[in-house]
Order: C-alpha cells, then sequence, then structure tokens
C-alpha cells in the first residue's frame, strides 16, 4: 500500500511539474517577439549630374598670359588666343594690349617718320621703359584683307575700323590633311578651323605630316635617329613632309 501511495505522489509531483513547464513555454511564446531584421538592399548610387561647361584643359604650349582691359589673352610666337567654351580661339590682339618681346621673324618699318614692328599682320610700336604696343594699322599702309579698309579722298590717308575680334585663316597658315579633315598650321602650332573661318588650337595630332616646319625648330638626335623639336612636339623628316611623332623616350626627356 505504501509503494503505490509513494508512486501515486511520484506521479502527482511530475504532473505538477511537467503542467508548470507546459505555461511556463505558453507564457514564453505569449511574449511579443522582436521583428525580423529586414534584409539591406544595396542600390546602385545616383549618377551624378553632369558638370557644367568647363574651361579646355590643353593649352597653347609656351604660351604667355596678357591681362588687358579686364580680358585675359594668351599669345606664343605672335599669335593671340582667347579662351572660349569651345577651345583657344586665334583673335586679333586690342589697341593698346603690350607685350615684353617681339616674335621672331618681324619687320622693322618706318613710315611718315615713325618706327613701326610688324608680325602677322599686326603692329606695334616700342614703348619708354620697355616693351611693345599693338596700334593701329599705320595710315600709309592700305590693308587689301579683313579688317576692311576705306581710303579717303585725301592722299595717303586711311581709316581703319577696329581689328576683327577673330582671326580668319589666311594664306600665312598650311593646309595639313589628317584623318579626312583640314587643319591649319603655322609656327608649330595646329589649328582647325570653324564654320564661322574662326582658327580654334588643337594639340598636335601624331601622324599629321606638314609640308614645313619655323626656322627655328631644333634638331635632336637619339639613338641615331634625328628628330626635330618645335616647342616641345617632335617631328620626324619623312618623304612627304615632316610627321608628328612621340618622343621616342618615355619620360619625355632625352638620355644623356
Amino acid at each position: 500500500m505504501k509503494t503505490t501511495a509513494s508512486l501515486s505522489r511520484r506521479f502527482a509531483r511530475h504532473g505538477i511539474i511537467l503542467a508548470l513547464a507546459g505555461f511556463g513555454s505558453l507564457a514564453m511564446l505569449a511574449q511579443p517577439q522582436p521583428p525580423p531584421k529586414q534584409q539591406q538592399v544595396s542600390r546602385p548610387a545616383r549618377a551624378p549630374a553632369p558638370a557644367p561647361a568647363a574651361r579646355p584643359s590643353a593649352t597653347p604650349r609656351n604660351y604667355t598670359p596678357v591681362r588687358f582691359n579686364n580680358a585675359d589673352y594668351y599669345t606664343h610666337r605672335g599669335v593671340f588666343y582667347q579662351s572660349t567654351p569651345r577651345g583657344y580661339v586665334v583673335v586679333r590682339p586690342p589697341v593698346g594690349l603690350r607685350i615684353a618681346t617681339l616674335p621672331f621673324g618681324f619687320a622693322r618699318l618706318i613710315l611718315n617718320g615713325m618706327i613701326y614692328y610688324r608680325y602677322n599682320d599686326i603692329y606695334y610700336q616700342a614703348v619708354t621703359g620697355g616693351g611693345f604696343v599693338v596700334v593701329n594699322t599705320p595710315p600709309s599702309i592700305i590693308v587689301t584683307t579683313p579688317p576692311t579698309v576705306v581710303v579717303q579722298q585725301q592722299p595717303n590717308v586711311v581709316v581703319t575700323p577696329a581689328p576683327a575680334p577673330v582671326v580668319v585663316a589666311s594664306s600665312n597658315y598650311q593646309s595639313v590633311w589628317f584623318d579626312n579633315t583640314e587643319l591649319k598650321f603655322r609656327d608649330g602650332q595646329f589649328f582647325q578651323q570653324a564654320a564661322d573661318g574662326s582658327l580654334i588650337w588643337i594639340p598636335a595630332p601624331v601622324g599629321a605630316v606638314t609640308p614645313s616646319l619655323p626656322a627655328d625648330a631644333t634638331s635632336v638626335w637619339y639613338q641615331d635617329i634625328e628628330y626635330l623639336d618645335c616647342d616641345g612636339v617632335y617631328f620626324r623628316k619623312t618623304p612627304g613632309g615632316y610627321a608628328v611623332v612621340n618622343p621616342p623616350w618615355s619620360d619625355n626627356t632625352p638620355s644623356q
């Protein structure tokens, strides 16, 4: 009897324990569970807005900056440029602009007892204290190409309008064909002619062949091959003229 009673008590205790365990599990299930973590989805970055039109990064080689009447000009070998959204455009310098030295190959003229210096159809006069200033075309010079000249009734009196802001290619520029495109070449510099006739400076295209080079082009020999250096642009003599080439040395500096 005692054994049966003890077994009954033992089963009763186990039943109570199991009941309590069941209630505990139900209580845990009843408690609010944290929401499942949302998976992070990586979205492609939005493309940046296009930058505003910037000034051209490439500039004519060895240019000299000149500021006149709050406008910036760049000059090299007697050619003047202004920066525009489409590139560096060849322009006529305004009367009154000063430069420190004259370009190589200028002509010295004495007209009506006054000394003028001319290069690329631009006239200069010496300035007291040094330098040279752009002046109007002398009255005894009749210009037959732009800007237009109006001759008055009095002899040797010529009225000239203000210089044109844009220079149009003339016979002073050589024609160079490259990739079925006509380029203009002068004094070691290459230009592209726009629809309005204006000239826009471009870096020298490798492979372009010019009929001649400036007189001051420098001969450079490297590994028994002659190159001609013109303002850092290198040419090689070919049967058809002078071809623009890359410098054969990797660091763009001739080995000693």
